[in-house]
C-alpha cells in the first residue's frame, strides 16, 4: 500500500512539472514578477530558493526536481532522493502561492509521511538491490563504524530506522 501511494503521488509531481514545463518561467521562474506583492514573504517557510535564478539557472533546478520525482519513483535510492524531490518541489510551486491552492499542501503533508515510510519494499529498483546485498550490522556503542555501518545501510537500500517507525 505505501509503494501504491508513493507511485501515485509522486507520478502525481512528476505530471505537474512536465505538464507545466512551457510556462515554467511564467508561473514560477523569472517571468513570474506579475505576483510580485505575494512572492515577497520573507517571514514564511520554506525559504524562496528559487527566487534569484535566472532562466538557465531555473531551467536546470527544474529538470532536476523532475528528474528527483522520476528517481523515486522509479525506486533508486528513495532514502537519499526523497528529500531532495520534496524539498524542490515545495521550493517551486511555493515561490507564486497565487497558483497553488489547497492540494499543493495535502500532498506535500503525504510526501513528508512518505520520508518515513518504508515505500521502495516492493516495484523498485530498491528493492532490487536489497535482495542482493546484505545489511551491514549495526553496533550500539558510538562511534565511527556505526554511522559507516549506517550510511553502508542507506545506500544498499536496507532498513535504517526501526521496523515500528516506518510502519504505515
Amino acid at each position: 500500500a505505501e509503494s501504491v501511494a508513493a507511485l501515485l503521488m509522486v507520478g502525481t509531481i512528476a505530471g505537474i512539472l512536465i505538464t507545466n514545463f512551457r510556462v515554467r518561467n511564467m508561473v514560477w521562474g523569472p517571468g513570474s514578477v506579475w505576483a510580485e506583492p505575494l512572492q515577497s514573504r520573507s517571514a514564511y517557510w520554506p525559504p524562496d530558493l528559487v527566487e534569484h535564478l535566472g532562466n538557465t539557472a531555473f531551467l536546470a533546478y527544474y529538470l532536476a526536481a523532475i528528474a528527483f520525482a522520476i528517481l523515486w519513483t522509479l525506486g533508486w535510492h528513495t532514502r537519499l532522493v526523497g528529500p531532495l524531490m520534496l524539498i524542490t518541489e515545495v521550493s517551486i510551486v511555493e515561490h507564486n502561492p497565487v497558483v497553488g491552492d489547497q492540494g499543493d499542501n495535502i500532498l506535500r503533508i503525504g510526501l513528508l509521511l512518505l520520508m518515513f515510510m518504508h515505500t521502495n519494499e516492493h516495484w523498485s529498483l530498491d528493492a532490487r538491490r536489497r535482495s542482493r546485498t546484505a545489511a551491514v550490522p549495526v553496533t550500539r556503542t558510538s562511534g565511527i563504524s556505526s554511522v559507516v555501518a549506517v550510511a553502508k545501510n542507506l545506500w544498499r537500500s536496507h532498513q535504517v530506522l526501526p521496523r515500528w517507525f516506518t510502519n504505515g
